[in-house]
């Protein structure tokens, strides 16, 4: 009992300790705004592929920091670059590819030849939430209130709609369920029915 009382002692020492190290030492910051290479200071969504590189969206274009400065990237008459340059989200695939929302379509970045490529569906629509399941599909919310599923093996799209309320908000839990939300309800996609069912009384605004 003793021996197990001097353990626990010495073993909250070590940690109070170590907690005080870490509170006394320095913590640095550094602020990125247009003056340091960002094409704008609102930024919208920020990320980290997998080469370490920082990716940030904003209203007016998309940069990616490699740790010393800015590339930024906008929307252009040339092909293949930016189709918009508001950026409202950046996600990751399952297999670290990177896809950017935009006020005028989905596109994924091509790392070896550094272009955007447009997904066709979703050309001169508005992006706002991008999800992708384990079934090879990315979920997308367009123009704020169409939820759409897209497989990437067939090319195949189907839109779903809560009713006419716009959908804000969705979500994919580690099972594979894909839940969506509107400002009043929560609902969840039935893949029998293959539809969206709602669970309903629940307010939903600010996400699940």
């Amino acid at each position: 009992m003793i021996t197990d009382m001097k353990k626990h002692i010495i073993l909250t020492l070590v940690i109070t300790l170590i907690s005080i190290h870490i509170s006394a030492m320095p913590h640095y910051f550094t602020t990125f705004d247009m003056k340091s290479g960002l094409s704008n200071n609102y930024a919208s969504s920020i990320i980290q592929d997998k080469y370490g590189m920082i990716w940030i969206g904003t209203r007016n274009g998309l940069n990616r920091y490699d740790g010393n400065s800015f590339k930024s990237y906008y929307s252009s008459n040339e092909e293949r670059t930016l189709i918009n340059s508001h950026v409202n989200a950046l996600t990751l695939s399952p297999d670290d590819e990177l896809y950017i929302s935009t006020h005028q379509g989905l596109q994924r970045y091509d790392y070896e030849n550094d272009i955007f490529v447009c997904l066709d569906y979703t050309r001169g629509l508005r992006v706002n939430n991008v999800l992708f399941d384990n079934k090879n599909n990315i979920w997308t919310i367009i123009n704020g209130y169409s939820l759409v599923r897209y497989n990437i093996g067939t090319g195949l799209s189907i839109t779903y709609q809560l009713k006419g309320e716009d959908i804000t908000r969705i979500y994919i839990t580690t099972k594979g369920r894909v839940w969506a939300c509107s400002r009043k309800d929560i609902a969840y996609f039935d893949e029998e029915s293959n539809t969206l069912l709602k669970y309903y009384g629940y307010y939903c605004h600010m996400g699940l």
